[in-house]
């Protein structure tokens, strides 16, 4: 009888041991994931401190209207720096976006938009900007002079092999962007569609977009009024200053 006690006393302490183990293990994860959310939170309140800080410089240059390549140069490697002291935060693809658009004011649109196409790719669409500065993207792509880009491999499988246009790599990569369900405003991409289709004459291109901007409430009247291009720079605007809010 008090072998079976001391029997059943043991197992209990084994039950016993085996909980306490668990809730230690318990707790050495949540200390640990809290400490992992306390260094991302302090991370990126640098980080958003930092970047308020050179946006700020950016917009004051931006409003000086100065030509000056060296200017943006300058500023574009101090957005570099930014990125690399805070590449870890949630903010660092925004630290590209602004790079590539201080050289892009530099005048080198190439590089700017392989800054840009490096930020959106680490954005990706869950990132709140990501559809705002794709959109971006391809629209200095279009704006870029042809004979600047290099070649772009096509992996459409209808040309297999083939170098693919680069203003139509940009107009295939803008409908897409205006096609995806997740895009919150799709008339953006439809709307720089439209313009070029207009300037270049292409006139299937120009009724598509039309057709898609008549279905969009805020965006409608764009094909009727003067000050098309003001609506869809305030537009891209407004978007893209959420960034340091």
């Amino acid at each position: 009888m008090r072998q079976t006690m001391l029997d059943s006393l043991m197992n209990d302490q084994r039950i016993w041991w085996g909980v306490g183990l668990l809730v230690l293990g318990a707790g050495v994860a949540g200390a640990g994931w809290w400490g992992y959310q306390r260094y991302a939170a302090t991370q990126n309140q640098q980080a958003q401190w930092a970047l308020a800080q050179q946006v700020e410089r950016f917009e004051t240059i931006a409003q000086s209207e100065t030509s000056d390549a060296a200017v943006w140069r300058e500023l574009e490697q101090s957005f570099e720096k930014g990125f690399e002291e805070h590449r870890r935060s949630s903010l660092a693809p925004l630290f590209r976006a602004y790079q590539a658009e201080a050289a892009f004011r530099a005048g080198d649109p190439v590089h700017a938009c392989e800054l840009l196409t490096m930020a959106v790719d680490a954005m990706g669409k869950s990132y709140p900007l990501y559809f705002a500065y794709a959109t971006k993207l391809h629209v200095w792509q279009l704006d870029t002079p042809e004979d600047k880009f290099p070649d772009r491999s096509s992996h459409d499988p209808l040309a297999p092999g083939t170098a693919l246009h680069p203003h139509f790599a940009a107009i295939q990569d803008l409908k897409a962007l205006a096609q995806d369900g997740k895009n919150p405003d799709p008339g953006l991409a439809w709307y720089h569609l439209w313009q070029y289709g207009l300037v270049h004459n292409d006139h299937d291109l120009t009724s598509m977009a039309a057709a898609k901007l008549q279905g969009i409430a805020h965006w409608e009247y764009v094909l009727h009024d003067g000050g098309v291009q003001q609506l869809a720079d305030e537009t891209l605007d407004v978007e893209l200053e959420g960034a340091v809010a």
